[in-house]
């Protein structure tokens, strides 16, 4: 895992519990950008691992 993965789920934490206690929509919606970027990542890293089982069928 890169340091700007990790530093990016943190402030995606961060934002997350900020909303909660706030409830605040520009709170809500900056939180989302940084969701929708971590996850688009973690579809990055997912796809570079190699498939230890292979294909079943």
């Amino acid at each position: 895992m890169n340091k700007q993965f990790v530093q990016q789920v943190a402030e995606m934490r961060r934002l997350q519990k900020e909303y909660f206690k706030t409830r605040h929509p520009l709170v809500l919606r900056e939180a989302k950008l940084i969701e929708n970027a971590v996850d688009k990542q973690l579809e990055t890293m997912v796809e570079k691992q190699p498939n230890p089982q292979g294909k079943l069928f």
